[in-house]
């Protein structure tokens, strides 16, 4: 676990000094672009856990023991939306709301002689979080064509256990992840006040939460930019 923070760390730091560095080379190019972003994605979830939702994963020796990913959750999708900002065409600041759609096994084996089981009814699980990314584009996409990009995020929310007939369950959970993906120029207005992107726009979930899942996610959505 202090591999992965001091990773993320790491990330944080190369993000800020590439931002750093292209400040100070740009010239002539609009100083700030107001970005909103609507996206949809495929979620498949990754690691292991030691519970979902209130049932703790303990073996027949008594011990709570991690299980595998695809032995408690199946892939999913997630959806958003942010607004944000485009500083010196390079460093990209967003604040937003992703919805998950988690989805569940209904039995989860934790070793040959014990299973637990959703039982008499099979809840429902959601993921309602606020997000904060902080991305570097490679190239002024004001300008270019196309920029790759890379960066962290940050995620705060609930995690939602529901089932008809019974109490609501709900945890306050974090995540944070690693951003990767693209913009692809679609349309730019006159005088270059406004143009659209076609993004890619992928993460994968390096922290989070022991009540939610984390998951390696890929998406497509579409940014609209214009001047402040």
């Amino acid at each position: 676990m202090s591999r992965i923070i001091r990773l993320a760390v790491l990330l944080l730091a190369l993000v800020l000094t590439m931002s750093s560095m292209a400040e100070a080379r740009i010239r002539r190019v609009a100083k700030q672009w107001n970005v909103i972003e609507t996206y949809v994605g495929y979620s498949t979830p990754i690691g292991s856990y030691s519970r979902i939702g209130t049932i703790d994963f303990i073996n027949n020796a008594g011990i709570i023991v991690d299980v595998d990913a695809d032995r408690v959750y199946d892939p999913s999708f997630h959806l958003g939306i942010t607004y944000g900002q485009l500083r010196r065409g390079h460093l990209l600041y967003s604040i937003g709301f992703r919805y998950t759609k988690i989805e569940t096994l209904d039995t989860f084996v934790v070793d040959p002689t014990i299973s637990y089981i959703f039982s008499p009814i099979k809840p429902s699980f959601h993921q309602y979080d606020i997000d904060f990314n902080l991305n570097f584009l490679a190239a002024n996409i004001a300008t270019a064509p196309i920029s790759p990009y890379i960066g962290i995020g940050f995620h705060g929310g609930i995690t939602s256990q529901t089932a008809s007939g019974y109490e609501s369950e709900n945890w306050v959970t974090l995540a944070a992840s690693l951003n990767f993906g693209a913009d692809f120029k679609l349309w730019g207005a006159p005088k270059n006040r406004s143009f659209v992107t076609l993004s890619s726009i992928n993460s994968v979930d390096l922290l989070g939460s022991d009540q939610r899942p984390r998951y390696l996610n890929f998406g497509v959505g579409l940014k609209y930019y214009f001047r402040p």
